[in-house]
């Protein structure tokens, strides 16, 4: 068994941009996700957070997802100015 770090191991991650697992105070600032081929995951997953912040933030839609932001036991989410590539806000799923 090697010690060497294998993220293959793990399997598919449950987004295209972030995953964000029991993180506290983080904010993405004028940012913009991009998708170089179609994906079906959506921009970001949020699980067991707090404080964190999408200000002026722009991400293309995952191909048949429901939701552009997924939320999983957050509090304090905040989003000003949070759109996909069409401009329309991002979709937000849970909280």
């Amino acid at each position: 068994m090697s010690d060497l770090y294998n993220p293959d191991s793990i399997g598919p991650r449950p987004a295209y941009g972030f995953y964000l697992h029991e993180v506290t105070g983080v904010s993405f600032r004028d940012s913009t996700f991009r998708l170089r081929a179609p994906d079906a995951r959506p921009p970001l997953v949020i699980s067991d957070a707090s404080t964190v912040a999408l200000d002026h933030v722009t991400a293309a839609a995952g191909a048949g997802t429901s939701a552009d932001v997924v939320l999983q036991r957050v509090a304090g989410f905040h989003a000003i100015d949070a759109r996909n590539q069409a401009g329309q806000p991002l979709r937000l799923r849970g909280r």
